[in-house]
């Protein structure tokens, strides 16, 4: 964790998952870390997709890693977590088809709404279509 002052506070928070583009946001109970998960397969976009932890304000884990995505999502250093009117926000560029590559027109901007009151694990869907070039249905 980091203070306000940008010090690191206590050890690193380790979830037993890997991957990058870690994003944090707060709720006033808990912070929701979301990440791009690599599953174990670092060289393929086709296997990534959104995870996110609930961390207490004292750096312990709040629960299990859960999905936040499909699969087949790329953060492109924009990741985006926030939180207000008692939910969080979780947005992502989702590729259309993987097998298509990872140009500009093979994406579409998708999201998640969480509550943390909810349990996190249940199905999940790419239920926010925020942007996109080709018609995708959801």
């Amino acid at each position: 964790m980091i203070s306000s002052t940008g010090s690191k506070v206590g050890p690193l928070i380790d979830t037993g998952r890997t991957g990058i583009g870690p994003s944090i946001a707060f709720d006033g109970t808990n912070y929701l870390m979301a990440w791009e998960d690599d599953q174990g397969h670092p060289d393929d976009p086709a296997y990534y997709s959104i995870y996110g932890q609930f961390v207490s304000t004292s750096g312990s884990l709040v629960g299990d890693p859960f999905r936040i995505s499909s699969y087949g999502i790329e953060f492109d250093g924009t990741n985006i977590l926030a939180y207000g009117g008692g939910k969080y926000l979780a947005a992502y560029t989702k590729l259309i088809d993987s097998e298509e590559g990872e140009g500009w027109d093979n994406r579409y901007i998708a999201g998640r709404l969480i509550d943390p009151k909810r349990d996190p694990r249940r199905r999940v869907q790419d239920k926010l279509r925020l942007w996109g070039q080709k018609q995708h249905h959801l």
